[in-house]
């Protein structure tokens, strides 16, 4: 319904904004057999297939880019190429008449619940949970608001773009005695 193809996990990870795939390829390198022992033999094919099409970024997007939140503009896409292809996957394979295959939906969510994607889906969380003390250390804030709002902003965003703290650094020395709350 969203255009991310398909969402699973702790934080929603999806195939869209290609922050499932890297879970996946973690799961394909170093649980094979869990992933055997979940999946069809069919639908694990179809599954690696869309792995080994996927490639990571090379490079975050660039801060003049759009942010995810942002609506494109007319005739821009927000996925990229990469992610894309992993979408146009699950559209082709996920669902049948718009609505989720039940077996896939079966396999995937016993998947989830495996202890090896679980520990990955852990992992990751941490990378964004320390991604967020940094920020939040960053903005010299020791408030949990704003702990919160940096996690939210690692998981939206990855975290704050240079061009941002910049900014905000600039509006704190002209505004040094702002409350916390301003600065948020």
């Amino acid at each position: 319904f969203d255009g991310q193809g398909v969402s699973l996990g702790l934080l929603n990870q999806n195939l869209g904004q290609g922050s499932l795939q890297p879970l996946l390829v973690k799961m394909r390198d170093k649980h094979p057999a869990v992933l055997a022992a979940v999946f069809r033999q069919d639908h694990l094919t179809s599954l690696l297939g869309m792995l080994a099409a996927w490639q990571p970024p090379q490079a975050p997007q660039a801060p003049a880019a759009n942010n995810p939140l942002d609506e494109p503009a007319a005739g821009q896409s927000q996925i990229s190429p990469a992610a894309a292809a992993g979408v146009a996957w699950a559209r082709q394979n996920l669902y049948v008449n718009g609505a989720f295959d039940p077996v896939w939906k079966a396999e995937l969510v016993a998947m989830a619940l495996t202890p090896e994607y679980v520990s990955l889906q852990i992992a990751a969380a941490l990378w964004l949970h320390d991604q967020a003390l940094a920020e939040q250390k960053a903005i010299a804030i020791r408030e949990l608001r704003a702990y919160l709002m940096m996690f939210d902003v690692a998981v939206q965003n990855g975290g704050l773009y240079d061009a941002d703290v910049t900014d905000y650094n600039a509006w704190l020395k002209a505004n040094p005695d702002a409350s916390n709350l301003r600065r948020l």
